[in-house]
Parts: structure tokens; C-alpha cells; sequence
């Protein structure tokens, strides 16, 4: 989409390129006309140099306002840009952080739910009521209740 400043530049090259092809056809008709000219045509044509001229100035201070404006652009783009490669860089870290936390949380719930597995089977459930309170198979109850006994025995 054409930002203001945009369209003032194009209007300022179409100003200028217009009175460039009037520039071109009048001194096209001047070379037609006897080499003579009266004092009413010089006047003429100094009037228009000066106003040309004054669009010109016009046209260029136009431009480098236009490139100050720009400058000023880059720089606040590219403070935006460092600002989020630091952000993005310490939200990296917050999720490692939070990712390492969950690990630890999980392995520390995991090992509390085959304790509780572990208790409920001593005290005579069967695997079926300790899967259905613990929300796990009973083949996982099973093998969890085997390899703890195949672990104490193993232990001297």
C-alpha cells in the first residue's frame, strides 16, 4: 500500500517530467520561429526557467526530507529488530527451562504413581481394581508388580 510520502514523490516526477516535455516543445517551436525573438517571449521564457527552476528546489528538498524520513525508518527497524532476536533468545531459554521443569515433574509423578501402585498391591488389591483407581492397564500393573518383586529378590 502507497504511504502519503509515497504518492507526493510520484506526483513531484510527474510535476517534473511534465515540465520537462513543455520545456522540449517550446523550444522546439522556438527553433521553428524566426531566429529573432521579442522581448515578450524572452520574458516568457525567463519566467518559466524561474518557475522551473523553483520546482526543481522544490522537488529536491521534497527528496531529501523524503531520505531523512527513510534514515530515521531503518534505525527504529533495526532497534526492532535487535530487541526481538533478545527476546527471542530469552523465551529459548524460558522454554528449556520450563521443558527441563515439566521432565523432573513427570519422572517425580511417575515414580509416586508406581509407589502407589506398589502400596495398593501390597495391601491386596488385584490388578484390575489398581488399574481401574490408577488409570493404567493391568498388563502395566502387572509388570510393574513382577519386576519389583524380581528386584527384591535380586537385592542382597
Amino acid at each position: 500500500m502507497l504511504s502519503l510520502l509515497h504518492v507526493q514523490i510520484i506526483i513531484d516526477i510527474l510535476l517534473f517530467v511534465v515540465i520537462l516535455l513543455l520545456l522540449y516543445q517550446l523550444n522546439k517551436k522556438i527553433k521553428e520561429r524566426s531566429p529573432v525573438l521579442e522581448d515578450s517571449t524572452v520574458k516568457e521564457l525567463k519566467k518559466i526557467i524561474k518557475i522551473s527552476e523553483n520546482n526543481v528546489n522544490q522537488f529536491m528538498a521534497a527528496m531529501e526530507d523524503n531520505k531523512q524520513q527513510l534514515n530515521k525508518l531503518i534505525e527504529q527497524l533495526d532497534g526492532k529488530g535487535e530487541k526481538m532476536v533478545l527476546l527471542l533468545k530469552e523465551a529459548d531459554g524460558v522454554l528449556e527451562k520450563l521443558s527441563s521443569q515439566k521432565l523432573g515433574l513427570e519422572s517425580a509423578t511417575l515414580s509416586d504413581k508406581y509407589d502407589d501402585i506398589l502400596k495398593m498391591a501390597r495391601q491386596g488389591f488385584s490388578a484390575d481394581e489398581i488399574a481401574k483407581r490408577s488409570g493404567m492397564t493391568e498388563g502395566e500393573i502387572r509388570l510393574i508388580v513382577e519386576l519389583t518383586k524380581t528386584g527384591e529378590r535380586d537385592d542382597p
